[in-house]
């Protein structure tokens, strides 16, 4: 499925795409969900199945003007 999303204006983060990967390669669904606090707050994904209990932490990378 897919969504979009309202984000705050200004709302901006890096993720390195290698480590994204690297958490949706061990994932079996091709669903997932992020979750987004904050720009410098890790990003949750989860598979979007509420039996999986496998879930990935990826920390967001600073961003200069």
């Amino acid at each position: 499925a897919c969504e979009d999303i309202v984000l705050p204006e200004g709302y901006k983060i890096a993720l390195k795409a290698s480590v994204v990967q690297q958490v949706l390669g061990n994932m079996e669904s091709d669903n997932v969900r992020l979750e987004l606090t904050d720009p410098s707050r890790a990003v949750l994904i989860k598979e979007d199945d509420e039996k999986s209990q496998l879930l990935g932490l990826v920390m967001p990378m600073v961003l200069t003007n």
